[in-house]
């Protein structure tokens, strides 16, 4: 069956009443329906339900049993998986990463797109333990307790000259 394009623009089956076609089909309406397709709402038929024999145990059995030989095959690939996690997990568990050296403060911090390392040795971590003794943030206390881990000591004058050079701009 071909469709010409009606002159309306649509194509059939359509929705829109307005559009032409030339496309016709049987019309089922309440003439020609059965009875029970335009029942009203709330008359339904109120059937007992039927059960199907056999039914669950057609749909809960397998629909054939697994050789000995796939069976061993299943078996053999989740051990080769377990064994392939455990692997992976073993491998990577642990700290591979070196501490910082005597004098040298080292910590991961909060940053604009995650975390952000804070490196420094002698003068300069000297510098960012005093900067970041000046806040009272997360981010100052975790770069605070790395100085503490590396010993490195910062005085008053040392803080109170990193506050200058901030208030400045220089820090």
């Amino acid at each position: 069956m071909t469709f010409a394009k009606p002159s309306g623009g649509c194509l059939p089956p359509c929705r829109d009443r307005k559009a032409t076609t030339t496309y016709t089909r049987l019309k089922i309406g309440a003439e020609d329906s059965p009875k029970w397709r335009i029942a009203p709402a709330g008359l339904g038929v109120n059937l007992p339900q039927m059960p199907l024999e056999g039914h669950f145990q057609r749909v809960n059995t397998p629909l054939r049993r697994l050789s000995p030989r796939e069976r061993n095959v299943v078996i053999a690939g989740l051990l080769v998986t377990i064994v392939a996690i455990l692997a992976l997990i073993l491998a990577t568990a642990g700290d591979s990463r070196p501490g910082p050296a005597a004098g040298c403060v080292s910590a991961v911090v909060a940053g604009r797109v995650g975390g952000e390392p804070v490196n420094g040795c002698g003068q300069e971590a000297k510098a960012i333990c005093a900067r970041s003794a000046n806040y009272d943030n997360p981010r100052a206390r975790t770069i605070g307790e790395a100085c503490d881990e590396a010993g490195v000591v910062v005085t008053r004058a040392e803080i109170s000259a990193a506050a200058k050079a901030k208030a400045e701009g220089l820090g």
